[in-house]
C-alpha cells in the first residue's frame, strides 16, 4: 500500500486544536452565562425580599392605625352605653317618683273629681308598682354596669396606646423576620443613609398620630379642644353621631295614664275634664372646669296638665270656664363622673345651651317646676367615680383644609443587602472556576462585594365606596375612627436612590 505524502501527514491534528479552542470559548461562555444568571436571579430575589420587608413593615403600621380605630369605635360604643344607662337610671327614678313620690297624691285627688277617674287611677296603681320595682333594679344593677363599662373603656384606651408603642418593636422584628424568611443570607442594610432614613421615618411616624385627652382645656397642643376646626372630635362622635334620641332628647307627652271626661261638657257638670302627663329629659356630657367631659348627667322631669271645667251662668245661660293647671308630678336624676361630683346646672353642657339642656326640661312650662326641684336636690349618688371620656389615638393633623385630608402615612424605606460571596457563581463552590485571580476569574463587579435592593411602602386610608360607602356620598378623610388603612408599595425618590448608591460606595 503506498504511503501518504509527508505534507499530508503534517496536517494531522489541526481540527483538534480548533475544537479545543472552541470548547474553551463555549465553556467560558457557559460559565459566564451561569454567573450572570445567578447574579440576576439573586438580584431579583433580593428586590422581592426588600419589597416584602417594606410592605410588611408598613402593614405593621397600618395594623396599628386599624387597631386604634377598632379601639376608638369600641370606646365610643361603651361611652354611649354609659350615657344610656345613666339616662335610663334617671328615667327610672323619675318614673317611680311620679307614681310614688311626694306629688303622687295630686293626680289622685284630681282623678276623683271625675266619674271616669278610673281611667287614671287604675293604670296609676299598676304603673306605681312597676315603677318602684324598676327603680330598685336600676339602682342595684346600673352602678355595676357602668363600673364595668368604664373599666373596659380604660383597658381599650391604655391598650391602644400600648399597642401603638409596641409597634416600633413589632416593626423591627417583622422586617428582620421577613428578610430572613425570604433569603437567609440577606440582611437589612445599616448604612448611615439608611439609619438616617429610619430615624426620619420614626420621627414622622411618631408625629403622624397622637394621643389626645378630651378632658383637658387651655393647654395649646395637648388638649383636644385646642385642635382648631376638629376640636372635641371624640365627644362629637360619641354624643351626637352615635347616641340615640333617648339619651339626647326624651321629651314627649305621656300617653298612659291619661283622663278625658267628655261629660264635663254637659252644663253645670263640673270637675276634672282632662289629665295628661308631659315628660322632659335628656343626658348631658358636662363641660368646663373639673368636670370637662368627665361626667355624664341625666335629669328627667314630669309635669301634670289638668283642665278643670266649671260652669258660670251668664244671663241665665251656662258658660263653660276651663281652668288649666300645670302641676309637678315627678322628677329624677343620675350621674356618672370622675373627679368632683357632677351638677345639674342647665349650662356647661357639650354643645347644648341652657335652653336645650336635658331635653329642655328647665324651659318647658310643663316640667320647669319639677326640674327646678331636682336641681335643688342634686343628681344623687353617682353610678361610678371613674367615668367620662378617656384618652384616645387619632391622626395629629386633623384640621380641615390643612392639606393632609387624604392622610397618606409616612413611607417606610428599606434597603436589603447580601454578600456576593454567598451567591453560587462560577467563582464559588462547587465550581471554583478561576479562584485566586487566575485567567478564568470572572469578577461580579458588585460594589463592596455586595448586592443591594431598595424598596419603599406606606399605609394609606381609603374607605370603599361600593360595599361600605357613606350614606351621604361624601369622601371620608383619613382618621383613626374607621379601620380602612391599607398598604401599597411606593417609588423611591431621587434622594433615596442617591443615598443608597452613595452608601454602597462608602459603607
Amino acid at each position: 500500500m503506498p504511503r501518504k505524502p509527508l505534507a499530508s501527514r503534517k496536517q494531522r491534528g489541526q481540527a483538534l486544536i480548533f475544537i479545543t479552542v472552541m470548547l474553551a470559548v463555549v465553556l467560558l461562555s457557559l460559565v459566564t452565562m451561569y454567573s450572570v444568571g445567578q447574579l440576576a436571579t439573586s438580584k431579583m430575589k433580593l428586590q422581592n425580599t426588600a419589597d416584602a420587608a417594606a410592605y410588611s413593615g408598613a402593614l405593621t403600621e397600618a395594623r396599628d392605625y386599624n387597631f386604634s380605630a377598632y379601639a376608638n369605635r369600641a370606646m365610643v360604643a361603651n361611652q354611649v352605653a354609659v350615657s344610656q344607662i345613666v339616662g335610663l337610671t334617671s328615667w327610672a327614678r323619675n318614673y317611680n317618683n311620679s307614681f310614688n313620690g311626694e306629688f303622687s297624691a295630686i293626680p289622685r285627688i284630681f282623678a276623683k273629681l271625675s266619674p271616669l277617674g278610673a281611667m287614671w287611677s287604675v293604670p296609676f296603681k299598676v304603673l306605681g308598682k312597676v315603677a318602684k320595682s324598676f327603680q330598685n333594679v336600676m339602682d342595684k344593677v346600673a352602678p355595676l354596669m357602668v363600673k364595668g363599662l368604664d373599666y373596659l373603656i380604660d383597658a381599650l384606651s391604655d391598650g391602644s396606646y400600648a399597642y401603638h408603642l409596641a409597634t416600633v418593636v413589632n416593626l423591627v422584628q417583622t422586617v428582620n423576620d421577613v428578610v430572613k424568611a425570604n433569603d437567609p443570607d440577606a440582611e437589612v442594610s445599616l448604612s448611615p443613609a439608611e439609619v438616617a432614613f429610619a430615624a426620619l421615618h420614626a420621627a414622622d411616624w411618631y408625629k403622624f398620630t397622637k394621643r389626645f385627652d378630651p378632658t383637658l382645656t387651655g393647654t395649646t397642643g395637648s388638649a383636644d379642644s385646642a385642635q382648631g376646626g376638629s376640636s372635641d372630635r371624640f365627644a362629637n362622635v360619641t354624643q351626637f353621631a352615635s347616641n340615640d334620641e333617648f339619651a339626647k332628647f326624651r321629651s314627649y307627652p305621656w300617653i298612659t295614664p291619661s283622663l278625658l271626661d267628655p261629660t264635663r261638657l254637659i252644663p253645670y257638670n263640673e270637675g276634672t275634664m282632662l289629665m295628661l302627663a308631659y315628660h322632659s329629659g335628656g343626658t348631658e356630657l358636662k363641660t368646663g372646669g373639673n368636670l370637662n367631659k368627665k361626667a355624664w348627667t341625666a335629669l328627667d322631669a314630669t309635669g301634670l296638665f289638668v283642665i278643670v271645667m266649671i260652669w258660670i251662668p251668664v244671663f241665665g245661660v251656662p258658660v263653660p270656664i276651663p281652668i288649666p293647671l300645670i302641676l309637678p308630678m315627678g322628677h329624677g336624676a343620675a350621674q356618672a363622673y370622675s373627679g368632683s361630683s357632677a351638677n345639674l346646672q342647665p349650662q356647661n353642657n357639650f354643645n347644648h345651651n341652657a335652653a336645650e339642656a336635658y331635653g329642655g326640661a328647665y324651659v318647658n312650662p310643663f316640667t320647669a317646676v319639677p326640674a327646678a326641684i331636682q336641681l335643688a336636690e342634686g343628681p344623687g349618688k353617682g353610678l361610678d367615680t371613674n367615668a367620662g371620656l378617656k384618652k384616645y389615638m387619632d391622626v395629629s393633623d386633623r384640621k380641615s383644609g390643612s392639606g393632609h385630608e387624604d392622610f397618606d402615612a409616612p413611607g417606610l424605606v428599606i434597603e436589603v443587602k447580601k454578600d456576593s460571596s454567598k451567591i453560587p457563581t462560577s467563582n464559588q463552590a462547587p465550581l471554583n472556576v478561576g479562584t485566586g485571580g487566575g485567567d478564568l476569574y470572572l469578577p461580579d463587579d458588585a460594589e463592596q462585594n455586595q448586592l443591594r435592593a431598595l424598596s419603599k411602602a406606606g399605609a394609606y386610608f381609603s374607605r370603599p365606596t361600593d360595599l361600605w360607602g357613606r350614606s351621604d356620598g361624601k369622601t371620608e378623610y383619613g382618621s383613626l375612627y374607621n379601620p380602612y388603612w391599607q398598604v401599597h408599595l411606593l417609588p423611591n425618590n431621587v434622594i433615596e436612590q442617591a443615598s443608597s448608591i452613595l452608601g454602597e460606595q462608602l459603607w
